[in-house]
């Protein structure tokens, strides 16, 4: 089991294909059996090109990729610039995963690709979804209540802000709609999720009592605790920071703010790491209400969450340092919302990560939306950073 990753920040996709390429077989000293490629800025247009190059000059048993606004390999983060980073390894047991949603009649969608996987011998599915053609988390959802033992980790792609835009790979055909992805057999390397979540519990949990008048989606809060939630979000920013609209005049404090969502309401405690974190999309002051990134049906547990720098920071840290004693390499889903938009200074995530699991084996995406577990249930999340760390399958 060898594991690489080479990125190359070069203008040039062909260039940067020919840089990529010549590191990986230094690095490798054999033909990868799977690679996953992440490509941005230039290399979006060229990426039926890049797939092409790749899978001639490394002849991979399978190839799978996505286009992505930010890139990320080694210790490097190629953000809103030229970027191809490209992940290697030579594994057993792992099959390609194409799936697409197409009308089933009444509404309803069919998930094509499903029914030819075996989930059963399987412990790990990695998931690169396009997020305006494809149910993320509906199927993650399903796949995950229905095969309790399965990993789900991965991301939406994030290179277009509209449909059309996401370029998907697998093997040698690129895609614009659905998902692609890995799923790894019994007898593939072991794999770690591991999600850093980096925000910090905001007031009280609370239940969703209402969404407000009939028709309203359920991704509309109206009420929390019998409260308008408006008023909840208000009193919890207050008690962080009183006469907050005084100190705060540009509203950056209340952009940071996410809403935690349960995804156990069995579970013993509703803390910091049960919660799947959702982004406030907006608040009506007139109508008192929320809109939140995810549904949120009534009688889910919330709680609000406020994003920061040296939170996300030691969140990171900490879940690294769980995983570390056997890491050998790292796929890693992290938000477009962290980055140079959360810390001070650029490759914090990528460095971090390096850093702590000790390889350069490392290669990942900037995301729309993360797929990670939360309290043991892989789900879609937004404002993480969502990690598969590789390891000796019989350690």
């Amino acid at each position: 089991m060898v594991f690489a990753a080479a990125m190359s920040t070069h203008p040039e996709p062909a260039v940067a294909v020919g840089e990529v390429v010549g590191d990986l077989l230094d690095q490798l000293g054999e033909r990868p059996d799977v690679v996953v490629v992440f490509a941005s800025g230039p290399n979006v247009a060229a990426m039926a090109l890049i797939v092409a190059a790749l899978n001639n000059m490394l002849q991979p048993g399978t190839l799978i990729g996505a286009t992505a606004a930010s890139v990320l390999g080694g210790a490097r983060e190629a953000e809103h610039d030229a970027g191809l980073s490209v992940w290697a390894a030579v594994m057993d047991d792992v099959t390609p995963v194409r799936l697409e949603a197409l009308p089933a009649g009444d509404g309803q969608l069919r998930i094509a690709g499903l029914d030819d996987l075996d989930f059963e011998h399987s412990h790990t599915l990695i998931m690169l979804a396009d997020p305006f053609s494809f149910p993320t988390a509906q199927v993650v959802d399903a796949l995950c209540r229905r095969h309790r033992h399965l990993k789900v980790v991965g991301g939406e792609a994030s290179a277009s802000a509209g449909s059309t835009g996401t370029v998907l790979a697998v093997d040698g055909t690129t895609v614009r709609t659905g998902a692609v992805g890995l799923l790894l057999g019994k007898l593939s390397p072991a794999v770690e999720a591991i999600v850093a979540h980096g925000a910090e519990p905001l007031g009280p949990p609370m239940t969703v009592t209402s969404h407000g008048p009939p028709g309203t989606p359920a991704s509309t809060v109206s009420e929390l605790a019998g409260q308008p939630a408006a008023a909840r979000l208000r009193a919890a920013i207050d008690d962080l920071s009183p006469g907050v609209e005084s100190a705060d005049p540009t509203g950056a404090l209340l952009r940071s703010v996410v809403l935690g969502v349960a995804l156990d309401e069995d579970g013993p405690r509703f803390d910091r790491g049960h919660f799947a974190m959702a982004k406030v999309l907006h608040v009506d002051h007139l109508s008192a209400t929320i809109d939140v990134a995810r549904p949120v049906p009534v009688g889910t547990t919330v709680r609000f969450h406020l994003r920061s720098a040296s939170t996300a920071s030691s969140d990171l840290w900490k879940v690294l340092g769980a995983a570390k004693r056997h890491a050998h390499a790292a796929l890693v889903f992290t938000s477009v919302h962290r980055g140079q938009t959360l810390f001070d200074h650029p490759h914090h995530d990528a460095d971090t990560i390096v850093d702590a699991l000790d390889t350069t084996a490392v290669a990942g995406m900037f995301c729309t939306s993360e797929i990670g577990p939360v309290a043991g249930h892989s789900a879609m999340l937004q404002s993480t950073v969502a990690i598969a760390v590789f390891s000796e399958r019989d350690q």
